[in-house]
């Protein structure tokens, strides 16, 4: 519940802005953390907003936009504030105007604002504010329960939350006149080079951390490659079967004990997410002698649902010209080492590679989240 204190407290913050201007004070060097009077409660703010910093920001889940559909992914190289506001809220409405300048004076060098609206009150009166204050950037609103407020750990309005050029959020929960300065600091610092920008999902989702081999990293952003099998137990999905579902694709060898024992963990979660719009499938190594009748017998013990796929093997030339017999599918998804899951988004792209099963369903349910572009949601509004 956000408390009225607050937001008394920020419009005093608003007004003290309004006739001081922006205190002068040094900058915080390049990847410091900035001053606790920067925000609001100072050294006593809440510990649930700070603990967001130094993380990649949470993707933001939004019903209907005024303005270009946007995101923080698709931001990444620039810096970012997310404004979380409401029309009903008199701090918010009174720092739209320092809003828009920041984004007139700074937009050219890679500033991008982004408003989120208060999901239960107010959305209807947004579009007239956004065309008689003149808003330059883009407003949505949070998804019905308020998704993205929770995600940002959000107690109060505005808040507001800075996000470095690697997708990592730098400050949450600033008061309204010291937003500038943060954005100053943020686009002095040099944008990072490819692998340095932050993923969809912080390091401890995935099985080996930061450390996890680079040719699954890489599949993320890519379409999902085609399951090339010789054989099924269940049902071949198809690519029919797999359009518009989240797919969760467990590799696994029947060799390995500790990689069938990853299958098995999937099966409560599939019980849970099946209905929803979620695909499990594993696909079997094939190289294995005898690991397929292995495979169905394991798979009838446990009764799996979920179709389970043996992968094709084919000879390719190793080193020194010697052939070795590779798993199509596997390498086609970065696999070299079993077990590994892999998550595949609504619109058919790998989002997570080597993703520990007890992070699977957090995955899961972000993806869920997400709009898939043909598929616009019902009244959605974007402005002209």
């Amino acid at each position: 519940m956000l408390t009225p204190r607050r937001i008394v407290l920020s419009a005093v913050l608003v007004g003290m802005m309004s006739v001081m201007g922006p205190q002068a004070q040094a900058q915080p060097g390049p990847g410091k953390a900035f001053p606790d009077e920067w925000f609001f409660d100072g050294a006593q703010r809440a510990a649930t907003l700070k603990a967001l910093e130094g993380k990649p920001a949470p993707a933001l889940t939004i019903d209907s936009w005024i303005g270009s559909e946007t995101s923080i992914k698709a931001n990444r190289g620039k810096v970012i504030v997310v404004d979380f506001w409401a029309t009903w809220c008199g701090p918010c409405m009174a720092s739209v105007p320092h809003n828009i300048e920041l984004v007139k004076e700074n937009e050219a060098a890679g500033l991008v604002f982004i408003g989120v609206h208060d999901s239960n009150n107010g959305w209807d009166k947004a579009p007239a504010v956004v065309k008689e204050k003149g808003i330059n950037y883009t407003v949505g609103v949070d998804k019905s329960g308020g998704a993205s407020v929770k995600d940002y750990a959000v107690q109060f309005w505005p808040t507001y939350v800075a996000i470095d050029r690697s997708g990592i959020v730098r400050a949450a929960g600033l008061t309204p006149d010291r937003v500038g300065d943060v954005v100053k600091a943020l686009l002095a610092e040099a944008a990072p080079e490819g692998p340095e920008v932050a993923e969809d999902f912080a390091a401890d989702f995935y099985y080996g951390g930061a450390a996890r081999p680079k040719q699954l990293k890489a599949m993320e952003g890519k379409v999902a490659p085609a399951f090339k099998g010789t054989a099924w137990i269940g049902t071949e999905p198809g690519a029919s079967g797999l359009k518009g579902n989240v797919v969760v694709i467990t590799f696994v060898s029947p060799s390995l004990t500790m990689s069938m024992a990853e299958l098995d963990k999937m099966i409560p979660i599939e019980k849970e997410l099946s209905t929803q719009g979620v695909m499990f499938v594993g696909v079997c190594d094939g190289r294995a002698t005898g690991g397929w009748a292995k495979m169905e017998a394991h798979a009838k013990a446990k009764s799996i649902v979920s179709p389970i796929m043996q992968d094709k093997v084919e000879s390719k030339p190793g080193e020194g010209g010697k052939p070795v017999e590779v798993d199509v599918t596997a390498a086609a998804f970065g696999v070299e080492h079993y077990p590994a899951t892999v998550i595949v988004d609504r619109a058919g792209k790998v989002r997570a590679s080597g993703v520990k099963a007890a992070k699977v369903k957090a995955v899961v349910e972000k993806l869920l989240a997400e709009r898939v572009k043909d598929e616009p949601a019902a009244g959605d509004e974007k402005g002209k």
